[in-house]
This record gives C-alpha cells, sequence and structure tokens, in this order.
C-alpha cells in the first residue's frame, strides 16, 4: 500500500512539474511574440 502511495505521489509530482513547466515556456514565448507590440505602445 506505501509503494502504491508512493507512486501516484511520484506521478502527481511529475505532472505538476511539467505543467509548471509548459506554462513557464508558453509565458516565454508570450513575451517574445507581443514584445515589438508594447515596445511600439510605450514608444
Amino acid at each position: 500500500m506505501p509503494k502504491l502511495l508512493w507512486r501516484i505521489g511520484a506521478v502527481m509530482l511529475l505532472m505538476c512539474g511539467g505543467f509548471i513547466f509548459l506554462f513557464i515556456v508558453a509565458s516565454q514565448m508570450m513575451v517574445q511574440q507581443y514584445k515589438p507590440f508594447f515596445r511600439r505602445e510605450s514608444a
């Protein structure tokens, strides 16, 4: 039983890490895409 719980916890940790990594990559891509737009607005 503890092994099963440990396995579920490891899978949850991996999924959470993957979601955080995807969120960071997506935000970086959006910043790269919209940086000229913001620069044009401020200038």
